[in-house]
């Protein structure tokens, strides 16, 4: 059962890495629809492309990394320092996804006195808030599991 879950996540994971790195190339041209669209805006479009474009790299890196843990998890690695790693490092891709969109959130509030998208960059602060602290719970967990396990080899 273990080994249908892992490769069920795995799966997963590849489509929503592979989702990810699509709709990234889309924004290009959801872009420029916008900035054809709406003139207006037209200042905005390589800023905004940018810190979104980044904030969809951070995610596939974070995707990546728990990529890697899962890896790790199959081959029965769970109380080891790279597991530990693998889990500090999604929590920190996904705080620095939290920064970019806080730098979103300055940049429209400067270029306008109103945007209906901050609502949705905040919603999105807020889940990869709660995802990077589980994250690091997790790691925190494996931490403590290594100190036992190694405490437990050296009373043998």
């Amino acid at each position: 059962m273990k080994k249908f879950r892992v490769m069920l996540v795995e799966i997963s994971l590849l489509i929503l890495i592979a989702s990810l790195l699509i709709l990234a190339y889309k924004l290009v041209n959801i872009s420029g629809m916008v900035s054809s669209l709406y003139p207006e805006f037209s200042n905005m479009r390589y800023p905004l492309l940018i810190l979104l474009e980044f904030v969809f790299l951070v995610t596939v890196l974070a995707l990546i990394f728990g990529f890697s843990c899962l890896i790790l998890y199959k081959k029965d690695c769970i109380f080891d320092k790279r597991m530990y790693r693998g889990l500090q490092n999604i929590g920190l891709s996904f705080i620095a996804g939290i920064f970019l969109m806080i730098l979103i959130i300055f940049y429209t509030n400067l270029n306008l006195s109103a945007s209906i998208t901050n609502v949705f960059i905040y919603f999105g602060i807020f889940i990869y808030l709660i995802i990077s602290q589980i994250f690091f719970i997790l790691s925190d967990l494996v931490s403590e599991g290594i100190s036992l396990k190694e405490e437990n080899d050296l009373t043998i």
